[in-house]
């Protein structure tokens, strides 16, 4: 049997109107990131992965519990990583220890009040608060309904409290909840400060001038349809930023003037933009499934970045990955050529060949059906006579 070793070359298939640059991490899904400098960086998914050179190269931690989710970070270096389990780092993610309450669980969202009170909430109707910056918590969940999910928590103080945006509200520091099930449920929220915040039900993008009482709609970008909000950021009541999907586009739109218009800062050609982190108006990274970009402009002057190699040839991710059944494999060759298109399973045997012939310069986009195929990683090959590209694509059935 034949065997293969795979290697990953890095191709930029983004097009930012700012100026972006992408590479690639071992994280399949990124669903957090984190700078607490220009320099140091953290990227959170299935795992946790570190940066120390503003996010050109990411790697591992000293321990193998980091398992990740979303981050809340209480300090530059003490931080919280949490979906089923949750984590705990005291050092910027090079170490990380369990705190995860016990039973089964799926966390959506944190916020403390304090350096030491917080609250978490998740599926279920679950809510457990600490007192220690995370390293215990109590249940204090008031409805144990396997139909009712709380996506976000926040708190303006010790007392004054608010569920998914305004459904429940609680003014003794969570012993009792209100609830208000015709309030408008909030999954994604900023707040700059402790009166004015923002959210999104992940369709449309509200504000609120009272903490979460009440919620008012607010424009979105003209050109936004079809998509879904998967985060938001806002600097101050002026200046943010939105990012997730536009028809089969990934998009970040950033407002400064409150909402009233918009901008495209960054456009994925091959899937969502996940979250996004900014220090400043200037220096910001995001996430597009595996990939991280970074951009120290924040203009809006239209750079495609480009290679020698993607100059020759460019292999773009497969949309949608993961996929069910079947997913679309887009390439391009700028010189008339044979070219090789070749599915592997992860023993490096040949699943299928889509494509092997001549071709001349062009772009191209292949259906790769996988119907007879069982879920799994699989890897997609690109060969012709002076380039090779590898990328890798999941199926779930």
């Amino acid at each position: 049997m034949k065997k293969i070793l795979f290697f990953t070359f890095v191709l930029i298939s983004t097009s930012c109107y700012s100026q972006w640059s992408w590479v690639e991490s071992d994280i399949d899904y990124i669903r957090a990131i984190f700078f607490k400098d220009s320099t140091h960086g953290m990227i959170s998914g299935r795992y946790v992965q570190l940066s120390s050179d503003g996010g050109k190269q990411w790697f591992w931690s000293q321990t193998d519990n980091s398992f990740g989710g979303k981050l809340y970070m209480l300090s530059p270096s003490i931080g919280l990583a949490f979906s089923y389990q949750i984590t705990k780092t005291t050092d910027m993610g090079e170490t990380w220890k369990y705190v995860t309450p016990p039973g089964y669980h799926e966390f959506w969202d944190m916020h403390f009040v304090s350096d030491s009170i917080g609250f978490i909430v998740g599926k279920e109707g679950e809510i457990y608060k600490t007192h220690d910056q995370g390293d215990t918590w109590q249940n204090i969940s008031y409805s144990n309904d396997e139909n009712l999910d709380f996506y976000s928590v926040h708190f303006i103080d010790m007392n004054n409290g608010w569920l998914n945006g305004g459904y429940a509200k609680t003014t003794d520091g969570g012993k009792n909840w209100v609830e208000d099930a015709d309030n408008q449920f909030i999954f994604y929220k900023s707040f700059v400060n402790s009166h004015i915040g923002y959210g999104t039900d992940r369709y449309k993008l509200f504000k609120t001038t009272d903490s979460g009482e009440t919620w008012k709609t607010m424009n979105l970008p003209q050109y936004y349809s079809r998509g879904e909000l998967r985060n938001l950021m806002f600097l101050n009541e002026n200046v943010g930023y939105i990012c997730g999907s536009s028809g089969l586009y990934g998009v970040i739109y950033k407002t400064i003037d409150g909402c009233r218009t918009w901008s495209t800062i960054c456009s994925s050609e091959n899937s969502p933009i996940n979250c996004f982190f900014f220090l400043d108006e200037n220096r910001g990274w995001a996430a597009s499934y595996c990939y991280v970009g970074r951009t120290t402009n924040g203009g809006l002057t239209w750079i495609k970045e480009s290679s020698k190699e993607e100059n020759q040839i460019s292999l773009l991710n497969n949309y949608p990955n993961p996929f069910n059944s079947s997913t679309k494999i887009n390439f391009m060759v700028s010189e008339e050529g044979t070219v090789s298109l070749k599915v592997y399973n992860l023993l490096g045997e040949v699943v299928t060949t889509l494509v092997n012939e001549n071709k001349i310069a062009g772009s191209y986009s292949i259906n790769f059906d996988a119907e007879q195929l069982t879920s799994g990683i699989y890897y997609y090959i690109l060969n012709t006579p002076n380039f090779s590209a590898t990328r890798k694509m999941l199926l779930i059935k």
